[in-house]
């Protein structure tokens, strides 16, 4: 079986190997496990045609439209996938200009509706991050929360996000986190080199959702699997106990917030039982993660 990984983006130079998007991390795991051609660059995009299966990226309003969109075309025979790794991540300029049928894998229940989706599969693609334990770091700082501005989270930030939590955001989103009463420590956007990740310097990770994913069950996001790779206790504010009862993972009581004044309260605390229990958190994931990648290739090979 062969199969060719579309996410080209404008610009040149681009190595996925080295980048720290999450998009791209989790392209890289499916190109090493299916030993998949990887297609980033406008460069990278061949003139053949004998892919059995493409796989679209999770997409982006920069994305190469003409060369990729030409790419589909000319792979007449292969299957086309979609990855959706957010209800609200509702385009992929090149495969609807294409034409083509296709399948789509989400990370979600609820459906996709678009008349050339021909079938919907629900598999927890950030499982995909999920890795061992990285090296063991002193924690030099509490609680951070990073990631963009999310209208839907509005509550949550102006909750938690005061003086006392670190935010690691890019430049753009700070003036919207001011301008709705955020008072935050900023720092840069964290790194995701290996072994270097910056959120290994943290003892504890903020975990919220939008308020649509309370009743539309959304996979746990990839900030846990990133926080319990880096040794970082991920802390949930308690609207979000459906989603973790419906993950599956244990013993997350614990762990639920409701104020900054609990995150201060369970960061005083975090010892050996925090451990043991982000290890077994690690284990479930891997398993999990194993699960997901047979399925996938379950998917790829069905008729």
């Amino acid at each position: 079986m062969k199969v060719g990984i579309l996410d080209v983006r404008r610009g040149a130079g681009r190595d996925p190997s080295k980048s720290y998007t999450v998009a791209y991390r989790n392209l890289v795991a499916l190109r090493d496990h299916f030993c998949a051609d990887l297609f980033v660059n406008a460069a990278d995009i061949p003139e053949k045609s004998d892919y059995d299966v493409i796989i679209c990226g999770f997409g982006s309003t920069s994305c190469e439209k003409d060369l990729s969109t030409d790419f589909l075309k000319r792979n007449k025979k292969a299957r086309v996938f979609w990855l959706v790794g957010e209800y609200e991540q509702s385009t992929f300029a090149p495969l609807f200009y294409s034409g083509r049928s296709f399948e789509v894998i989400k990370n979600f229940e609820h459906p996709i509706r678009n008349k050339k989706c021909i079938k919907q599969h629900f598999l927890n693609i950030n499982t995909l991050l999920a890795s061992e334990q990285r090296g063991e770091v002193r924690k030099k700082y509490g609680c951070v929360y990073y990631g963009r501005w999310r209208p839907d989270r509005l509550r949550y930030f102006q909750q938690y996000l005061d003086s006392s939590l670190y935010l690691s955001t890019h430049s753009k989103n700070i003036k919207m986190f001011h301008h709705n009463g955020c008072n935050p420590k900023l720092i840069k956007p964290l790194s995701w080199a290996v072994e270097r990740e910056t959120l290994s310097l943290f003892s504890a990770s903020l975990y919220i959702e939008d308020v649509f994913t309370h009743s539309n069950y959304n996979c746990l996001g990839n900030r846990f699997y990133e926080a319990i790779a880096c040794n970082t206790v991920p802390l949930f504010d308690i609207s979000c106990k459906n989603t973790l009862e419906r993950s599956g993972i244990r013993g997350f009581e614990s762990y639920i917030v409701e104020s900054p004044a609990d995150i201060a309260e369970v960061i005083n605390t975090i010892g050996e039982d925090e451990r043991k229990v982000m290890s077994e958190w690690r284990c479930q994931a891997l398993e999990e993660k194993d699960q997901v990648l047979a399925d996938m290739g379950r998917i790829f090979n069905a008729e």
